[in-house]
């Protein structure tokens, strides 16, 4: 009687959870717009040098190139988690994009623009992420807050930079 019982209470959280994954956002998108001092080129430069990233992201720990062409590379933070990434897109000094191919529930894209201006450099970084499996869509809401690790990302490149970050110079921009 009690297996019985213990296959219905699991039966019945299993179904809860599809239900309340379903009902999330199958995709998120997040933009921050933010006005560096430093120039374009010395943003740009601190951004695309892909293996030095290690240097000066605290979130980071390792990062791998797995080929030059397509520019494709692995990131592991420092939470243990992996990330594959390859370039879909590049203009220099002004766009980069690129496209999570691991993991595979994952998908998600990123893109970097960046604005040549009087007295700096404006970057505008926008990520989208998709989760179809609605128990991974669950533990992406709850685990990967995009709006943290992008102004980690910023914070920690003004500073790589020889900046304060300033919250005054940042816009968000949640869909």
């Amino acid at each position: 009687m009690i297996w019985k019982l213990s296959i219905g209470i699991l039966i019945f959280l299993g179904t809860s959870l599809y239900f309340y994954g379903n009902s999330l956002p199958e995709e998120r998108f997040l933009t921050k717009t933010y006005h560096f001092k430093s120039s374009n080129e010395k943003v740009w430069d601190a951004v695309r040098n892909i293996e030095k990233q290690t240097s000066w992201r605290t979130d980071l720990t390792e990062v791998r190139i797995l080929s030059a062409n397509p520019e494709t590379w692995k990131e592991k933070t420092s939470s243990g988690s992996e990330m594959v990434f390859t370039t879909t897109e590049l203009q220099e000094k002004s766009l980069w994009k690129m496209k999570i191919i691991e993991p595979t529930y994952l998908d998600g894209n990123w893109v970097g623009n960046f604005q040549d201006l009087e007295g700096g450099c404006e970057t505008k970084f926008r990520e989208s992420v998709r989760v179809k499996n609605p128990f991974y869509r669950i533990l992406s809401f709850l685990f990967f807050d995009m709006d943290k690790t992008m102004n980690l990302y910023i914070q920690n490149l003004s500073t790589y930079l020889g900046e304060s970050f300033e919250e005054k110079n940042l816009r968000t921009t949640m869909e």
